[in-house]
Order: C-alpha cells, then structure tokens, then sequence
C-alpha cells in the first residue's frame, strides 16, 4: 500500500494481476463513494466491458478480489463499481502523508512555468464591482499552483496605451491641469477623465486635439511622455491600496505599453508565415473555424486600415512573449464570460502562427455580479459601483460585528472577516455563474460563509489553547481505531491536495469553499459526538483537532483569506 494510498496505482497493478493485461490510466476513475458504508468508487469495470465481452458486474468482482490481496477491503455492486473501503490504519496513514504535504510540501520533480493573467483595470479608471471577480479568482490559482510546487508569475495587465490617454492628456492640457500636484490621486484622474471623455464626445476640436495628443506620445514627445508615466504612477498608487485591502500580492504590472515594441517583430513574423491577409485595408488573420453571422470569414484584426493597432494585436504579441521570453508552460487568462469569443480567435491565432498549443492557452471567464434583481450591480444613479465603496462597507459591518461580541480587536476582526467575505462569496460561487451581491448572506454565521469557516477555526484554535499543550502532528497514532465521527472527519482531512489538485485543473476555487465548508461540517460532528479534552484518546484527538486547524488555515490562505483566533 502506497503511504498516501494512491488508489489509481493500485487498481491500475490489480488490474494487470487480475486480467493479464495493462490498464489504460485514461480510463481510470477514482471516486468518493456517496454510499456511506464506502470510502471510494470506480467504474472502471463498466468501462472495459465491452472490451471483454463480459459482465460489467463479473469484473468488478475479479477487480475486487485482486484489490483484497494488497490489503484493501473491496467489494463490487450492480451494475459494475467496485467499492472501496480503507481501515482505520490506512485513513490514518494517509492522513500522516496528507500532513506532510500541508506542513512541507514535497517539491515538483518537473515544476511548470505558470502566468495567471488577472484583474488589468485600465489606466486613471478606479477598481470597480467588475473588477472583483478577475482580481480574487486569478490569486486563489496563483496560489493553488505555486501550493502544488510550480513556478508562477502573476500579470497584471493594464489598459495603458490608445486613445484614451491622448484625450486626458489633451484634456489636462486644456484646462491647464497638474497631474504632479501632492493633491492629484486616482478619484481626480478618475474625474478628469470622465470629463475629457465628455469633450471628447462633444466636439470635433477635442476629437482633433487628443489625436494629435497620442500621436505626440506614441512617437516620445517628452512632455507627453511624462504626463503619461504620471497617470500611470497615480493609478498604481490607487490600485496598491486596494489591494492591500484585498490582500492581493505579487502582482507585476505590465501593461499594453509594455508590449508596443515587439509589434513590429510580430507584423513581420506573421507576414513571413504568410498568415496576413489585407482586407479593406486592414491586416487581418482568417482563422480556421471562425465565421460571422452570415457565415463569412470572420477577420481577426492585427492592424487597422488607419494604421493603428488595436486589443488584438497587443494580446498576440504579449501571447508570443510570455511563451518566448517568459517560457510559460501555461497561461490563464482571467476575465469576464463577454471575452469569450476574443480569446478563442486569440488561442487560435497563438496556434497556427506556432506560438503556442491550445492546451497551454486557458480562458477562464466568470459571471456578473448582479443586485438582488438580478441586474449588473449598480449604484442608483447607475452607474458602476466602486470598490473601495464595497469594502468600506464590508469594513463597517464587521466593526459593528465585532463590538457587539465585544472583541478587542475589533480592526483585526474587521479586516479579516469583512474583506474576507467578499472574497469568500466570490470564489464560492461557481464562477461561470452570475452571483447576487448580498452583504448580509456572506456576514451570517451560518451557512457556507466565511464567518462560519472562521468560527470553527476560532473553535480549534480555542481548544488548543484550553489543552496548554500543543500537540505534534507526529504524535499522530496510525495503529488507533477511528470511531465514526473520527473516521469521517480523518477521511475528509485526507482530499486537501487532491481538492487543489482539480481547483488547478480545472481552475474552479469553489471546489476549494465547499470543501473547506464540508470539512468545517464534519469537524463540527467530531466536536459534537467526541469528547476531547477529558477522554482517554485526548491526545490523539488533539491532533485531530490540530490537523484540522492546519489544512482550514492553509486553504484560506490559498483562497488569499486571513484568520483570527477570537471571534
């Protein structure tokens, strides 16, 4: 038996005994049985019948009766799973191992180059409601990722270049505005812009102006160039605080700006592979599959007819760069479901200039956050709601918290619970899914929320404290006999790896909440049947308790949520 019960191997070498022949491992399946009186589940047997000519059933008795001689306790039901329950021992034992991997995690042999592309507000535009979900659900992969061993950068890639800056630069201009001023923050730039933008709009002077504005910059006007990199400066600035709140790390900023200069390598490279078509005038890339409504060619434009470039063609050549020079193995690209589309020709484009293989390109696209009419969430003037307004919120309702239990310190309380439950209703949201912002379901103490996750860590934390002394992990008794509850809490204990196993593969924090929200649940059963502090199994149940406290402050750490130890 391998010391973290790797069921698949198993069944894999039983497989061979029983049928003389190698297991395709594409084929199989190990899963948690919803039968309480098993562990596990495999359909394997079902799979392979028609392969044999043989019943379903009448294999996956085979299968069972090979799975018992290395020491596993296996039986088969209709019509063809073969069951699997471990002993207390072999829970235990995979527990000791699960541990290890919590505690000091085993390095990769083969770590992979990761890139996670997330939150990309655009420049002198504060963070908003939209930004949330990009923002928290690109960390918690960081994160699931670098837990697994692999190396990861995270981009932020800001919307810093266009047209925008040649109508804020000409606006400032205009009304003789001083972006270097000690006053000048992100809410200014903020305003300054909405108001260029209204000009903009207006008058074809303006229009006239801000185009020669960008073209001064483009080509390194000095003056321009300065006022640029100022903006740029200011909302940075603006963004750290947010993060900070957020508790968002690790970001490296590089923004479209960043990638202007390998356009030109990029033009001349898909000319020499004889991929440019010039239609109306503008380069464009035709792409396998890909047609309008009235099934045309659907054109993917890397260069306009005026000369300019566009959203297409900085995404491609930052594509070409982080597979070129940044060497990512993968990428994930974090963004809203309307991108959809963008994305799929991008990844298409990636593959047929032999930049990158669609398995390395992944879209991982998210839903709105909607008000409890199920509309985008909005101010009642309606427009976008800020997301500083949002935390101040969250911040203020957990003050209020934290006072009526009469914690003393309520900051600390504050931060953690009311920053952490909006994150937490986020990522516990299946993110191709709309949500309903609701502050009073992600502060309530019951339910999957970030306060009950809390409570219960608080509840560990608080029997350790009464036990003086803390147990060690390795004190852990592998030869003991689990009762039900302690059995069931152990069992849950034992899927934390393999949970951010599938949340990287799949890239679905969600599968991280519920598991978190279940282990919380069994915990509590275990707190509920099992005495603890005055039986004969302290000890041991102790470092239940520790385990538990362990893996809940790991996976929240993951999902980028702090702990306290009051509450």
């Amino acid at each position: 038996m391998l010391p973290n019960l790797n069921l698949t191997q198993l069944i894999a070498k039983s497989y061979s005994d029983c049928f003389s022949q190698e297991a395709p491992l594409d084929i199989i399946d190990v899963s948690s049985s919803k039968n309480p009186h098993y562990h596990y589940q495999s359909a394997i047997c079902l799979k392979v019948a028609q392969r044999f000519r043989r019943p379903p059933l009448e294999l996956a008795t085979a299968l069972s009766a090979c799975l018992t001689e290395y020491g596993v306790q296996a039986d088969a039901s209709a019509p063809g799973f073969v069951n699997i329950r471990l002993s207390s021992a072999q829970l235990l034992s995979s527990l000791d191992w699960q541990m290890q991997q919590v505690m000091a995690p085993e390095p990769q042999k083969n770590p992979l180059k990761v890139i996670v592309d997330y939150s990309s507000p655009n420049v002198a535009k504060e963070l908003h409601v939209g930004h949330l979900r990009s923002t928290v659900i690109g960390d918690a992969l960081a994160h699931c990722w670098e837990f697994l061993g692999h190396e990861v950068l995270r981009l932020n890639h800001l919307g810093d270049w266009g047209t925008a800056f040649g109508m804020l630069i000409s606006y400032l201009k205009r009304h003789q505005l001083d972006p270097f001023a000690p006053e000048c923050d992100l809410p200014a730039l903020m305003a300054w812009y909405q108001q260029s933008k209204k000009e903009f709009d207006d008058s074809p002077e303006v229009y006239e102006d801000s185009k020669a504005q960008l073209v001064l910059l483009q080509s390194g006007d000095p003056e321009n160039l300065k006022i640029w990199q100022q903006i740029c400066a200011i909302s940075e600035t603006g963004y750290a605080l947010i993060y900070d709140q957020l508790g968002i790390d690790g970001l490296t900023s590089r923004g479209e700006s960043f990638y202007q200069p390998h356009i030109p390598s990029l033009l001349d490279d898909l000319t020499e592979k004889e991929l440019i078509t010039v239609s109306d005038g503008a380069k464009c890339l035709f792409l396998e599959g890909f047609l309008n409504r009235q099934g045309e060619p659907l054109p993917f434009i890397i260069q306009k007819s005026d000369g300019g470039f566009n959203y297409a063609t900085t995404d491609l050549a930052a594509l070409r760069y982080r597979i070129n020079e940044d060497k990512a193995d993968k990428i994930f690209y974090v963004t809203d479901h309307g991108q959809k589309d963008h994305f799929a020709m991008l990844f298409q484009a990636g593959k047929e200039a032999g930049y990158a293989e669609l398995d390395q390109l992944i879209h991982v696209p998210f839903g709105l956050v909607q008000n409890e009419e199920g509309k985008r969430y909005k101010t009642r003037s309606g427009s976008v709601v800020r997301l500083q307004e949002l935390l101040d919120e969250a911040y203020s309702r957990s003050c209020a918290i934290a006072q009526q239990r009469g914690l003393p310190l309520p900051e600390d309380f504050a931060r953690v619970v009311g920053y952490g439950a909006i994150k937490y209703a986020d990522l516990s949201t299946n993110r191709i899914m709309n949500y309903i912002f609701d502050f009073d379901k992600m502060l309530a103490f019951e339910g999957n929320t970030i306060v009950y996750l809390l409570y219960v860590f608080v509840r560990t934390c608080s029997l350790l404290r009464k036990a003086e002394k803390i147990p060690d992990i390795s004190m852990l008794d592998t030869q003991r006999f689990l009762e039900d509850s302690e059995q069931k809490l152990v069992f849950a204990l034992t899927h934390f790896s393999k949970t951010i196993e599938n949340v990287a593969r799949d890239a679905h924090p969600h599968y991280l909440t519920d598991y978190l929200y279940q282990l919380c649940s069994q915990f509590n059963q275990f707190f509920r049947d099992c005495p603890i502090l005055n039986h004969d199994a302290r000890e041991q149940r102790l470092v239940y308790v520790l385990c538990t406290q362990q893996v809940l402050k790991k996976g929240l750490e993951i999902l980028g949520i702090g702990t306290i130890n009051e509450m």
